[in-house]
């Protein structure tokens, strides 16, 4: 082989390596996310070209469970975390909202115009000890939402309404238990999910009198909901 042709070889792994490396880098950076704010500074005080959006985020667990093994799924449900994450598109900037079961969370973000998505829900699970980790359940795209340069949105409540079903509950308790898997791992796969978005006349109107005067426009524009919207979960025992 010639030294032309021996340097390009030698080259061609270290273009590759690098390029991997910047492909690395760039993974790990579109998946970041910052904490979105509870509430806008207020006013607000939109930048030019800058516009900003106000909502809630509410998981609704069943109540009112007379078995004792089926409690067992719901209370699995009220000792989590969920973490929702709220994308831009396309730029990829993240901003995640994290709430408890049965708890109203709000969450405000101002930035560039253009379309946004709930493009994630996931379940937060706390440890016996130590810190707490993510769980394998998870919910894809939930909702849509616009940011409107020179505009503040009221977006509404993204309202998920969880439907417990003995049917399932039950048996995956039981299997649960059998395999030693707690049942904060799986509680999801009893739920069958409906999403909507609610108009919260209260909030809208504290965030209208809020903002009055200042010259920035405050409309309302409610999260446009995806149907058919479903926990996912792999299985622990499938991928041990």
């Amino acid at each position: 082989m010639s030294p032309d042709r021996a340097g390009a070889s030698a080259a061609r792994p270290a273009r590759a390596s690098a390029i991997l490396g910047a492909l690395l880098v760039a993974a790990c950076f579109a998946a970041r996310s910052v904490e979105a704010p509870t509430f806008l500074r207020q006013p607000a005080g939109l930048r030019e070209g800058e516009g900003a959006v106000v909502g809630t985020i509410l998981l609704s667990v069943p109540t009112g469970v007379a078995d004792a093994t089926d409690r067992e799924i719901v209370d699995a449900l009220n000792a989590k975390r969920y973490e929702a994450i709220i994308a831009a598109q396309p730029s990829g900037e993240r901003y995640r909202v994290r709430f408890f079961a049965g708890v109203e969370k709000s969450f405000a973000l101002r930035g560039a115009p253009g379309r946004y998505s709930v493009e994630s829900i996931t379940s937060i699970i706390a440890p016996d000890f130590g810190a707490e980790r993510t769980g394998i359940c998870r919910i894809g795209r939930v909702a849509d939402l616009s940011v409107r340069a020179g505009q503040i949105t009221y977006l509404g409540r993204l309202w998920l309404i969880a439907e417990y079903k003995p049917d399932r509950g039950f048996p995956l308790a039981q299997s649960l238990r059998a395999r030693g898997v707690r049942e904060t791992e799986l509680a999801e796969t009893a739920l069958d999910m409906r999403v909507s978005a609610f108009d919260v006349e209260k909030a809208r109107e504290r965030l209208r009198l809020a903002e009055g005067g200042e010259g920035n426009r405050v409309v309302s524009e409610l999260m446009n909901v995806q149907p058919g919207v479903e926990w996912d979960c792999s299985d622990p025992a499938s991928s041990s």
